[in-house]
């Protein structure tokens, strides 16, 4: 046994490098398992829709966030400009009534 032929100063180093050997070690098997507790799902619903769920670390989820933020602005935008296009008179929107009656007459 090494406690047996070591010196209080030997035995010292070895238990801490040890602990520190056993410390990774933690780490690494807590890092595999939040690994393996990932998962991201987009479901399709029945209305035609989609359900989103999911478990992330931070970093991914960060990003992930991000992307829905700016898809969702830039929606917002495109049914913006189409409500400002439907609240234009129809002259405006079709060219002037004089200009369809003339191409008409």
């Amino acid at each position: 046994m090494i406690a047996e032929h070591a010196t209080a100063l030997e035995l010292e180093r070895v238990v801490r490098s040890y602990r520190g050997v056993l410390d990774h070690e933690e780490e690494r098997e807590a890092a595999n398992e939040r690994h393996a507790q990932r998962f991201f799902r987009l479901d399709p619903c029945e209305d035609g829709s989609f359900a989103i769920s999911g478990r992330l670390p931070a970093e991914s989820a960060a990003l992930v966030m991000a992307a829905l933020e700016a898809a969702q602005k830039a929606s917002a935008a495109v049914v913006g400009r189409a409500r400002c296009a439907s609240r234009r008179p129809m002259a405006a929107r079709t060219g002037s009534w004089a200009s369809r009656s003339a191409v008409g007459a």
